[in-house]
């Protein structure tokens, strides 16, 4: 996880702790009402509005926060890989990023994004100066697509992991789509039968299948 948001979380939990000291309670993402009983050194303990008591430490609510900006949207779900009580630790989220966050109301649970511009930059598949100069002024996100890593060869995601950066990859369906079109190659179908099996259903399924867990590669686009 990026340094910045680390620090950040440190931040926001230490306002939290301050409105709760004042507060003494927040609503979880249902409406819910979570009582402060103690917010210590290294947890916070929590009454629930049916009674029980449960405690939630803040090493847990603080990587909650750093992995909710680093991925600007996330649903309860999410916070199972930080706490049990997903639910309440859902809900100091919640409650921490109220102001510029939009909670939404799915079929099943909730969805929390944040109303915060991140900025992409694309086309640097080919260009390690350009992703230097990107690391250079403070920026960790990149748009890359399948077609041109094909094209710059595995290097390209070792750049990745050489500067720290994190990266969404599209198929590069429409870059292929465009070398066609200006060598004269347009035809009823996007790809010919070859390069639909070789590019699309073969090589970027074997490429999704590779890099599923591959911590720089923030999303797939299918």
């Amino acid at each position: 996880m990026i340094v910045k948001y680390q620090t950040s979380a440190r931040s926001y939990e230490r306002k939290f702790k301050r409105e709760m000291m004042k507060a003494g309670y927040y609503n979880t993402a249902s409406g819910i009402t979570n009582y402060i009983v103690q917010y210590g050194k290294n947890s916070i303990t929590v009454k629930t509005q049916k009674g029980s008591s449960i405690s939630i430490t803040r090493g847990q609510l603080r990587r909650a926060i750093s992995f909710t900006l680093f991925k600007r949207t996330i649903i309860r779900k999410d916070m199972e890989g930080f706490s049990s009580y997903s639910s309440a630790l859902f809900g100091m989220i919640n409650r921490i990023f109220h102001h510029i966050a939009r909670l939404l109301k799915l079929r099943e649970g909730y969805r929390l994004s944040l109303k915060t511009l991140r900025f992409w930059a694309s086309g640097l598949e080919r260009e390690k100066n350009g992703l230097q100069l990107l690391k250079k002024i403070g920026e960790n996100f990149v748009l890359f697509n399948f077609f041109q890593i094909l094209q710059s060869g595995p290097n390209c995601l070792k750049q990745l992991d050489r500067y720290n950066l994190y990266a969404y990859i599209d198929s590069g369906s429409f870059s292929l789509y465009n070398q066609k079109c200006k060598k004269g190659l347009q035809n009823l179908s996007l790809f010919d039968e070859q390069t639909e099996q070789d590019m699309i259903l073969k090589g970027y399924a074997d490429f999704i299948n590779a890099n599923k867990n591959n911590p720089i590669i923030i999303k797939l686009i299918l």
